[in-house]
């Protein structure tokens, strides 16, 4: 069974990269709900003469304590807006850098695997109910973190439909494979 296992990740997997980079390259759902950043020829100075670290920058920026004073001017300027979330980069890169593409392969094989052996472990008899299995676990993947994103971040809506229509689709790809090859 355990080579079973290895198998169905390794192919699963690589059918969730295919159908990953079909639903970014042909029906373009990765792009849904990201937009260019306006007026970039003036805002990107500014970045780069201020921010010097790769991060994940939240602003307005929390207080640095839990004064009572502190609270209140970080809540007032949260309601005053802008409010946001920036992954900042200071230096370039390759675009589809080759090692992010592996990156991405091996975490798609490596949750091909996970899902395959919890499908290893269900007794689930026919195929459609292996395919539903596996899929379902892409909607709760779906559910998990595009929603809380949305709700807390203001992801754009038709982002987080889109995040979660790619993990439906990739997890039923890898399902695909896993149903066929992985049974009780």
């Amino acid at each position: 069974m355990i080579k079973r296992i290895l198998l169905a990740g390794l192919l699963g997997g690589a059918a969730m990269f295919l159908a990953s980079t079909i639903t970014h390259v042909v029906l373009p759902l990765g792009e849904v709900g990201i937009q260019s950043l306006p007026n970039e020829e003036a805002v990107v100075p500014v970045l780069r003469d201020n921010i010097r670290e790769c991060g994940l920058y939240f602003f307005p920026g929390m207080p640095s304590s839990d004064a009572p004073e502190q609270q209140k001017k970080w809540e007032d300027r949260y309601r005053a807006g802008p409010t946001g979330i920036l992954v900042y980069h200071p230096r370039g890169s390759e675009p589809l850098d080759p090692v992010q593409l592996v990156t991405e392969l091996a975490s798609n094989i490596l949750l091909a695997l996970v899902v395959g052996w919890l499908l290893s472990r269900a007794t689930l008899a026919s195929f459609g109910a292996r395919l539903l299995f596996v899929t379902s676990i892409g909607l709760v993947v779906g559910l998990a973190v595009p929603v809380s994103y949305w709700n807390w971040y203001g992801f754009p809506g038709a982002y987080t439909l889109a995040e979660m229509a790619q993990e439906v689709i990739g997890f039923g790809a890898a399902g695909l494979i896993l149903a066929w090859r992985i049974k009780p």
